[in-house]
């Protein structure tokens, strides 16, 4: 889905994308971003940089994600660096399972 000119409008993000009309999106709350702070702190030395685990994961916030007809936004994802030698397109993008 490509979304073009996303404006801000009382802490919604509203785009316009050519396959799906408007598409609305709520920022994300202050627990949720702390949350997510809070996770990429706990799981970025093991599982990104291999300091006290086994290292190799790209570990994204909020990528887009296009699994088939389906487009999801997860809060956060991870995947083994050896499925994606390179970084993830939307279009390719596929999360570990």
């Amino acid at each position: 889905m490509q979304l073009q000119g996303t404006k801000l409008y009382h802490g919604t993000a509203v785009s316009r994308s050519s396959t799906h009309g408007l598409v609305t999106q709520p920022r994300p709350t202050l627990g949720l971003m702390e949350a997510m702070s809070t996770l990429l702190e706990v799981l970025g030395p093991p599982f990104r940089r291999g300091i006290g685990g086994p290292g190799g994961w790209v570990i994204l916030v909020e990528p887009e994600l296009q699994l088939g007809p389906h487009v999801l936004a997860p809060d956060l994802a991870g995947w083994r660096r050896e499925t994606i030698p390179e970084r993830p397109d939307a279009a390719r993008s596929r999360p570990e399972t």
